[in-house]
C-alpha cells in the first residue's frame, strides 16, 4: 500500500514537472505548429474537434443510457452512466482550474504568461481535451480485450489536442493539463465504480440524477448521497430533513416525466392550445422572412446605452445565474423548514432544466447561425456546433417570469415586473447581435410553455398521503401543500 502511495506521488510530482516544463517553451512550441498550419491540419483539426465537444458527446452517451435502460441492456446502460459520471467529474475540475488560473487563449495573443485570477479565461486545462481523454479511458477500459480499442481511443483523443494547438485556442501546457484530467478524474469514477459503497446510487437512479446535471447545466453540483434517505425514522431524522434542503433524486424524477409530459402534450391539446400554439409558430414563421431587416435596424440604433441596459438584463437570462438562485431558494426554505419556498425552488429548478434540455435540442436540431457571424438569417447546419435558435437565455428569462409570475400572482406588481426583465434580456440578445428576433420569440414561448406545463402539473402533486410514525399512533394523513 505505501509503495503504491509512493508511486503515486513520483507520477504526480513528474506529472507538475512536465506541464512546468511546457509552460516555458510554451509561445516556442505554439510558433512552430502555427508555421506549419495548413489547409489540411485545419480539416484534420476540424474533423476531430467534434470528438471533445461536450455537446456533442454527452448527448451522445445519454442517449445510450437511456437507450441501454428502456432495451433493459445493462452494459450499454452502465457504459453510458459511468462515462457520464467521469465527464461530470472531469468537467468539474477542469471548469474549476479555468475560472482560478484565467489563462488568456494564445489566439489573443497576450503571451502564455497572462493570467486573470479567478476572472476566467478558458484556456488552462483545454476542455476539448479533457473530454476526448476522459471518453478514451472509459472506452479502453470496457473494451481492453480488443487491443484496437485503446489504441483508436486515445490516439483520436491525441488528436483533438493537436487540434486546440493548430487552431490557436490552446498552448500545449493546456493541452497536456487536460489530457492528465481526463484520465485520471476518469481512472477515479472507475475505481469507484468497481468498490461500490453501500447506500450508493443504482444505475437508474444515477442516471436521473446525470438527467438533472445535463438538463440545468451546472459546472459545479455537489450530490448528497442516497443513504441519507436510507436512515432509520426517528424523531432527530424529521428535524434534520429540513437542512437535507433539496433532494435531487425526485427531482431529476420530476424532470425526466414532465419532459416527457412535454413531448406528449400535443396529444392532450385543447382547441384553445392548438390556436395559441399556430399562432405562436405563425409568428416565428413572419419573423424568420424579417429577421435580417429587424436585426440590421437593430444595429443600427445600437448606442451605448442600450448597450449599457443589455449589460444589466443579460444575467437574468444567464443559466449559471438562475440556477444558483432557485438552488439557493430551496435549500434556505428546507433551513427554515418553509415548504411554500422549498418547493418554489425545486419547482422553478425543473422549469429551467426541461427548458433547456428542449432550447439545446433545439439548437443542435436547427443549427442556426448567429447574426453577428454575418451568414445571414437563412444560414442552417443541423447538428452542427451553431446555437442561435432559440434563444436560450431568453428561455431561461421567461421560464423565470412565468414561475415569479405565478408564486406572487397575488401582486399584481409582480408579474409586470418579471416579463418586463425578461423582455429586456430577449431586447438584450437582438442589441448584441447574439440572435435574430424569431430565435428570441422562440426561446420566450418555449421559456413558458416549459414553466406553465411544469407549474400544472406540481399542483397537481400538492394533494398526497403522508405516513405519520410515532411513539402513540402510526397512520396516514392528507397532504395539501398551498
Amino acid at each position: 500500500m505505501g509503495q503504491s502511495i509512493l508511486q503515486m506521488k513520483a507520477f504526480s510530482l513528474g506529472i507538475v514537472f512536465l506541464i512546468g516544463a511546457l509552460m516555458i517553451f510554451d509561445e516556442n512550441i505554439q510558433k512552430v505548429v502555427q508555421g506549419y498550419r495548413s489547409r489540411t491540419t485545419d480539416d484534420l483539426a476540424k474533423v476531430v474537434k467534434p470528438l471533445g465537444d461536450g455537446w456533442v458527446v454527452v448527448p451522445v452517451f445519454l442517449g445510450l443510457s437511456l437507450l441501454g435502460s428502456t432495451l433493459n441492456n445493462p452494459t450499454a446502460l452502465e457504459l453510458g452512466v459511468t462515462t457520464l459520471k467521469s465527464l461530470t467529474a472531469s468537467g468539474i475540475s477542469t471548469g474549476t482550474l479555468q475560472m482560478v488560473f484565467g489563462r488568456e487563449r494564445p489566439i489573443k495573443e497576450k503571451g502564455s504568461n497572462s493570467y486573470n485570477l479567478f476572472k476566467g479565461g478558458g484556456s488552462f486545462p483545454s476542455g476539448h481535451t479533457s473530454v476526448a481523454f476522459t471518453v478514451a479511458t472509459v472506452l479502453s477500459q470496457y473494451y481492453k480485450t480488443y487491443g484496437v480499442v485503446p489504441v483508436l481511443s486515445y490516439s483520436l483523443a491525441g488528436l483533438v489536442g493537436f487540434s486546440r494547438v493548430n487552431d490557436n485556442k490552446h498552448f500545449a501546457s493546456d493541452v497536456v493539463a487536460g489530457a492528465v484530467l481526463g484520465v485520471v478524474m476518469t481512472r477515479w469514477i472507475l475505481q469507484r465504480r468497481k468498490r461500490p459503497k453501500q447506500g450508493t446510487p443504482g444505475t437508474k437512479t444515477s442516471l436521473r440524477i446525470l438527467l438533472l446535471l445535463t438538463g440545468i447545466s451546472l459546472e459545479i453540483w455537489i450530490l448528497p448521497k442516497q443513504a441519507v434517505c436510507q436512515e432509520p425514522f426517528s424523531k432527530s431524522s424529521v428535524n434534520l430533513a429540513g437542512l437535507r434542503g433539496l433532494n435531487p433524486i425526485p427531482l431529476a424524477k420530476d424532470i425526466e416525466r414532465d419532459s416527457l409530459a412535454f413531448v406528449m402534450a400535443p396529444a392532450r391539446f385543447t382547441f384553445k392550445d392548438w390556436l395559441i400554439t399556430g399562432m405562436t409558430l405563425g409568428g416565428i414563421g413572419i419573423l424568420m422572412i424579417f429577421d435580417e431587416d429587424l436585426q440590421e435596424s437593430m444595429q443600427n440604433h445600437r448606442s451605448r446605452a442600450t448597450d449599457e441596459v443589455s449589460k444589466i438584463a443579460k444575467p437574468f437570462g444567464d443559466g449559471k445565474v438562475a440556477v444558483p438562485i432557485f438552488l439557493g431558494l430551496s435549500l434556505v426554505g428546507g433551513v427554515l423548514d418553509r415548504s411554500s419556498l422549498k418547493d418554489f425552488g425545486a419547482t422553478a429548478l425543473d422549469s429551467l432544466a426541461v427548458a433547456g434540455i428542449f432550447t439545446e435540442a433545439l439548437k443542435v436540431a436547427f443549427g442556426r447561425a448567429r447574426p453577428i457571424k454575418g451568414k445571414g438569417s437563412g444560414s442552417y447546419d443541423p447538428f452542427s456546433s451553431r446555437d442561435s435558435f432559440p434563444s436560450g437565455h431568453t428561455s431561461v428569462a421567461f421560464a423565470m417570469a412565468t414561475d415569479f409570475s405565478d408564486q406572487y400572482k397575488g401582486h399584481q406588481a409582480v408579474p409586470i415586473l418579471s416579463y418586463s426583465l425578461a423582455g429586456l434580456v430577449g431586447f438584450s440578445r437582438i442589441n448584441d447581435n447574439e440572435h435574430f428576433a424569431s430565435d428570441v420569440l422562440a426561446g420566450a414561448a418555449l421559456g413558458i410553455a416549459t414553466a406553465k406545463l411544469v407549474l400544472r402539473r406540481h399542483q397537481n402533486r400538492r394533494l398526497s398521503l403522508v405516513p405519520q410514525i410515532s411513539e402513540d399512533h402510526q397512520g396516514l394523513a392528507i397532504h395539501y401543500r398551498w
